[in-house]
């Protein structure tokens, strides 16, 4: 598991590409899909290099992926670089996943 998002953080980081729908919908699609099938693995994951990752800095689309992936008691700390990381209708959604 932590093969594929450390491979999607990577890919995420270096395409020049603005967070898009399109993007948006493959992230969310990836998240779900690891989450519902690998739920085990997906639990041991932790996430700790994300939510390191995040806070020294990240393109719009590796915060929308960390806005999905990471677990709630990982995510609360990284909820500025998060908010930070996004414009637009991601920014909107990501408030509102994130209020309490």
């Amino acid at each position: 598991m932590s093969d594929l998002f450390q491979g999607l953080w990577a890919i995420l980081g270096r395409s020049t590409a603005d967070l898009d729908a399109t993007i948006a919908h493959f992230i969310r699609d990836v998240v779900v899909l690891c989450f519902t099938r690998h739920r085990s693995l997906y639990e041991e994951e932790g996430f700790q290099w994300m939510a390191i990752a995040v806070q020294k800095g990240c393109t719009g689309s590796q915060a929308y992926l960390a806005l999905h992936a990471l677990p709630d008691k990982t995510l609360e700390p990284c909820t500025q670089a998060i908010l930070g990381g996004l414009t637009g209708p991601f920014l909107a959604e990501a408030k509102r996943m994130i209020a309490p």
